[in-house]
């Protein structure tokens, strides 16, 4: 049973034959409308929807609304994926259907509230959490970095990326977007303090860009120090090159930075067996919640437009003076 349309979009209208360049530059601009790294995630769930489809004689586009219904419960029985996990497959068809012309096959109502019942039956499974590089942590991994080449240049990442509170994604570049990088340019250093022009970001789909404060003067001092480094090299940086570049002067992975913080929280004592992986993001706002700074700065540094910020907070209550700590001895208070 064929469960896709076949053919390119707008193959169909009669432009097509009387204006085809008109078409392609049509079908170039829907191509570009998601990032790369979203094309890339929907990629695999697409290709794993439309092969259920065809094992069981069913229409992939448009699809019934039954048989979303009945996707789901084979998403969540056989596949045993997590709630989060099955939304975005339900994106990622939604996405399928937009490419091919039809409307989002996501109005039905039952489908949220089967995500809700998956939700409520998933409770007890709890998912690990992200190991967040706090202040504490982070001082404590640099004891362990020399001055070598690329020991100054994860210093001046990872110090960076906690001050800023930074995605990983961010300061380290993924493979599928190699020239989605921080700019020497981006940086503007003002004495003990700096700041960073984030050109585009994973909430900043239309690049407007926004300027992030690097008070930290240990990381000043290491990305100075990196770039130091670079200068008496043969492959001297310029404007345009990456803030934070390997010794031939290629951007950073996200993959290298990933692995090598990781063997520095392990000689730093931490059992990683514990958590799903790390987080700059989360280390950066839970330092700042720990030193009592207001929620609405927190919101502001980490550049949170919602109250999203909260599940990055990762509250410890043997942090001495701990605001839950606080709070609970108030209740013993005679």
């Amino acid at each position: 049973m064929q469960t896709l349309p076949t053919g390119l979009p707008f193959s169909n209208h009669p432009i097509s034959s009387s204006n085809p360049r008109l078409v392609a530059q049509a079908r170039h601009l829907l191509s570009h409308a998601l990032a790369p790294s979203t094309s890339s995630s929907y990629s695999s769930p697409q290709r794993d929807y439309v092969l259920w489809c065809g094992r069981e004689k069913v229409v992939a586009v448009p699809a019934g609304d039954e048989t979303l219904c009945i996707y789901i419960a084979y998403l969540f029985a056989v596949r045993h994926l997590a709630a989060s996990s099955i939304r975005q497959y339900l994106y990622s068809i939604r996405s399928l259907h937009v490419n091919h012309g039809y409307s989002s096959p996501l109005g039905d109502p039952r489908l949220k509230r089967m995500i809700r019942a998956i939700r409520r039956l998933q409770t007890d499974s709890r998912r690990l959490p992200r190991l967040p590089i706090t202040t504490h942590l982070l001082s404590s991994c640099l004891s362990h970095l020399s001055s070598s080449f690329n020991h100054l240049l994860l210093r001046a990442a990872i110090t960076t990326a906690v001050a800023g509170m930074f995605r990983v994604g961010e300061v380290g570049v993924s493979s599928l977007e190699p020239n989605r990088y921080i700019r020497i340019s981006d940086l503007t250093i003002h004495g003990s303090h700096a700041s960073i022009h984030l050109r585009t970001s994973k909430t900043d789909p239309f690049s407007k860009g926004t300027d992030i404060i690097i008070a930290s003067p240990s990381a000043v001092d290491a990305i100075t120090a990196h770039i130091v480094s670079r200068s008496s090299s043969h492959l001297r940086p310029t404007a345009s090159s990456p803030l934070f570049a390997y010794h031939d002067g290629t951007a950073m992975s996200k993959k290298w930075l990933v692995a090598q913080t990781k063997e520095l929280v392990v000689k730093a004592g931490i059992r990683l067996d514990r958590y799903s992986g790390i987080s700059f993001r989360s280390g950066g706002a839970t330092s700042l919640a720990s030193r009592n700074v207001g929620d609405n700065l927190i919101k502001t540094l980490g550049r949170w437009k919602s109250n999203a910020y909260h599940r990055y907070i990762r509250h410890s209550t043997t942090t001495p003076l701990h605001p839950l700590l606080v709070a609970a001895r108030r209740l013993s208070a005679s």
